[in-house]
């Protein structure tokens, strides 16, 4: 017998806030979502943590405080862990271009590199994706993006699933040509003002970060920007379902399909595309490997725009005007994308893997500085219908009284 799905709503939110709930709830009848959490800050103080689930009765109910595959908002950490480096004195930039350390100056590059143009790859390059990488092949790009094409290293080195991040650089290193040079214009290809976007490139800062750090990716970023601020459930996520961590959702795709499983040691030969079909977490960590609860993330975040930030001495770096900005007024920082076209800027990310779908977004509203985080257990709807700025900022221009106080010790 089916079971019938339920609507519920988790957490904490005053009345005055109810055109979030409908808007969140609107969005997931519209697009039958099962699961998403939604949390906002107004002023530093945590106003909103809510939880949402249209489930079955033999499912776990959505909390403020479940687990989501934060995707490509990992980069936003990443960035804060490169300026982190950079104000302690690790690595250089002046922001002037080719002024920061050379990325074969710092970590090892196995293989031979087929491309002399490598050894002017510069971190700065890395994190505003003009690295020499694009993975559009519709803007004269290769079309590839290593860390998504396991079984062809797998198949071009012999060595078994699953591979290692040092394969994909090895691979990349010996296989493929630049498709630009590091840190010209990515104008050339469609005229994008983000640059030629690359996973591949952040998961090079996050080998950085440990090189020079001495300790596991992870690690730092949990020591360094996250413990200080009392953040302590956001961790690296793991991709097989067998290992889900605890308080984490299932994710959902619109397919069910079967795909040849990339961990492939000991586990089945075939797998779902969220939980070992197309992509790995783990070689993925610095590009898109994090998860949290949407309150950590809005707690992270939030903090950027402290006039005493907890965390780095000067936050706005991460969102700076850069040389590499082919638009001033929309462009790519640290991990972040800024909008400052309009009366007051924007700072926000998202991310997209197969069973999820991310928004994190920090805005000023009048005198009110804002911070939400609306994270989703599907991807199971059509790109065009995620908006969720326009959801977020609609809703916070609709309230008319804003609560007085916040609760960030309720979710310690």
């Amino acid at each position: 017998m089916p079971h019938s799905r339920t609507r519920l709503v988790q957490g904490r939110a005053d009345t005055s806030l109810a055109p979030f709930d409908s808007a969140v709830e609107t969005f997931m009848k519209d697009h039958m979502i099962p699961g998403c959490s939604l949390a906002l800050s107004r002023n530093g103080e945590l106003v909103l943590a809510r939880g949402y689930s249209w489930i079955t009765d033999i499912e776990t109910p959505v909390e403020p405080t479940s687990l989501f595959r934060l995707a490509s908002i990992s980069k936003s950490l990443t960035g804060a862990a490169i300026v982190s480096l950079m104000e302690d004195g690790s690595l250089t930039w002046t922001g002037k271009k080719d002024s920061s350390n050379k990325l074969v100056d710092l970590i090892d590059m196995p293989g031979t590199i087929k491309d002399p143009r490598v050894n002017d790859i510069r971190v700065e390059h890395l994190l505003f994706h003009v690295g020499g990488w694009n993975r559009d092949a519709n803007t004269g790009g290769s079309g590839i993006e290593p860390t998504a094409n396991d079984h062809a290293v797998s198949l071009d080195y012999g060595m078994p699933l699953p591979i290692t991040q040092e394969a994909i650089i090895r691979w990349m290193n010996e296989k493929y040509m630049l498709d630009f040079t590091p840190g010209s214009s990515p104008g050339i290809f469609d005229g994008s003002e983000y640059g030629a976007y690359s996973d591949y490139g952040y998961l090079l800062l996050g080998r950085i970060v440990e090189t020079i750090a001495g300790v596991p990716y992870e690690q730092f970023v949990q020591d360094r920007l996250l413990a200080p601020l009392g953040i302590y459930g956001m961790r690296l996520g793991r991709t097989l379902l067998r290992s889900r961590l605890p308080g984490e959702v299932l994710y959902h795709c619109a397919s069910y399909d079967l795909h040849k499983n990339i961990m492939i040691e000991g586990e089945p030969q075939n797998a779902l595309l969220q939980y070992g079909g197309y992509f790995s977490l783990e070689n993925g960590a610095a590009s898109g490997g994090w998860v949290s609860s949407a309150v950590d993330l809005v707690r992270f975040a939030s903090s950027l725009d402290d006039p005493v930030c907890p965390i780095l001495s000067n936050p706005s770096q991460l969102t700076a005007i850069h040389p590499y900005a082919q638009d001033p007024a929309n462009y790519y920082g640290f991990g972040w994308y800024c909008a400052r076209g309009g009366a007051n800027p924007e700072y926000y990310n998202g991310g997209l893997l197969e069973g999820t779908r991310t928004s994190v977004i920090r805005w000023q509203d009048g005198t009110d500085q804002l911070c939400a985080a609306l994270l989703c257990n599907s991807n199971a709807f059509d790109s065009d219908d995620w908006e969720p700025r326009t959801l977020m900022k609609d809703a916070a221009a609709s309230i008319t009284s804003w609560p007085t106080t916040g609760f960030w010790d309720d979710y310690l």
